[in-house]
């Protein structure tokens, strides 16, 4: 970075802070800290995740099956409804469906 930019930088930005922390806050976040490097350094008594429900993923499945075939009967049941034939036209009364 070359100095001139640097200086602009340095310029455009706040003068950094001195933060303080009250020193309950500060032993609180020493005691995090320790907790988090002995389990780090006490790698088999790492904590492993509840398994999920054991009738998770066949619902799941079941699901990715049953939406699309629902959806595909659905479709096909709208279109027997509808009467949509061959092109062949329908009568508009009875009468002219029975006269040959």
């Amino acid at each position: 970075m070359k100095p001139a930019e640097r200086e602009e930088l340095a310029r455009l930005l706040p003068s950094p802070g001195a933060p303080v922390l009250p020193s309950d806050r500060l032993s609180q976040l020493e005691d995090h800290l320790m907790q988090e490097i002995t389990r780090q350094a006490a790698p088999h008594t790492r904590v492993t995740p509840p398994a999920p429900p054991a009738g998770h993923r066949p619902r799941r499945r079941l699901a990715l099956i049953a939406v699309p075939l629902g959806t595909a009967a659905a479709l096909v049941a709208t279109v027997l409804a509808l009467g949509v034939s061959g092109g062949t036209e329908r009568p508009a009364t009875d009468k002219e469906a029975v006269t040959p």
